[in-house]
């Protein structure tokens, strides 16, 4: 009952208090910069948690370069793969001044790894107000096993072109052409056909001399020899001469006559007065053109590309000159 009439007695002395400040205008001295107290289920008061510490705004180096670790013999032989962590300590000015293993394939690898890391070049650290600064980072080399390819030796070469009529330059089709392989060669004999545009194509030919025939109904045999390289394509045309009765053979050509070609050359007066060695001299200035030339023993006349002199006309005029 006591404890009870004292909690009372307590009670009104606070509210006693709250209402004579009211009434006396004091206020609270209020801290907007601090957040309000709060309290859990009991009314017991919940302590605030500090603010994060602000993390500072940096740059982290970057690399400039690559240089890979060498594969050494005893990881080759076992087939060793994998990734190789480092830790690089890098200075202010991006070289690197510490390499350290921090996950390793062993094999000599890891050794590589650190030769080859100490050769790696980079950005600087660097603050938020640019200041460049020595930093720690993580550096990982993933090495693989390169397969090197064989490579491939051709020891064949391909014969391919077109079977034309000649005169006619049409394409022959159905031709037959027959190659004999040079000695030693397998097979000896290998025949085809050309197509219906007069091409033909044969390929995986040994490396050699090779006889070629081509004939066909109503034209004259052609035989050649053809030298085949390795890996190399050859690209012949061969052209059949019909088959000429009496050893006499009649040609028709169905065209238009070309025209005739005229030339014309004009010289102007301040041309002649330039040419060297003329003085001047019209007819010497016509003779110093190409494919023109003076006959012996008749005057004034001009030969023009070896005809005759009266094949040719010269028209010489002069202009009256000013007063």
């Amino acid at each position: 009952m006591r404890r009870l009439a004292a909690c009372l007695a307590t009670a009104l002395l606070l509210i006693a208090t709250a209402a004579r400040s009211q009434e006396g205008g004091e206020q609270p001295a209020a801290d907007d910069k601090k957040p309000p107290q709060q309290y859990d289920d009991k009314g017991r008061p919940i302590a605030s948690k500090p603010d994060p510490p602000k993390r500072e705004s940096i740059t982290f180096p970057e690399p400039l370069n690559y240089v890979a670790p060498k594969y050494t013999e005893e990881a080759t032989k076992a087939g060793i793969q994998g990734d190789i962590i480092l830790k690089l300590t890098i200075s202010k000015t991006g070289k690197v001044l510490k390499a350290e293993v921090l996950e390793g394939l062993g094999h000599g690898l890891d050794e590589a790894a650190l030769l080859a890391a100490k050769q790696l070049k980079f950005s600087p650290a660097l603050r938020a107000d640019g200041t460049p600064f020595k930093a720690a980072i993580r550096y990982r080399y993933e090495l693989e096993i390169e397969e090197k390819l064989k490579p491939v030796v051709v020891t064949t070469g391909k014969l391919q072109g077109k079977v034309l009529i000649r005169g006619a330059e049409v394409p022959l089709a159905g031709a037959t052409l027959k190659l004999t392989a040079p000695k030693g060669a397998t097979p000896a004999q290998q025949t085809l056909r050309s197509e219906i545009d007069g091409t033909f194509s044969l390929g995986d030919l040994a490396e050699g001399t090779y006889q070629v025939t081509i004939s066909a109904p109503g034209y004259d045999d052609l035989t050649v020899r053809e030298t085949i390289v390795a890996g190399k394509e050859l690209i012949a045309t061969y052209r059949l001469n019909p088959e000429t009765k009496g050893g006499v053979i009649d040609v028709f050509v169905e065209g238009e006559r070309p025209p005739r070609e005229v030339t014309r050359r004009t010289l102007e007066k301040r041309e002649i007065e330039r040419i060297p060695g003329t003085n001047g001299d019209a007819l010497r200035s016509v003779q110093s053109l190409p494919g023109v030339a003076r006959p012996p023993g008749i005057l004034g006349a001009l030969l023009i590309r070896g005809s005759s002199p009266f094949d040719s006309q010269t028209f010489i005029t002069s202009a009256a000159c000013p007063a």
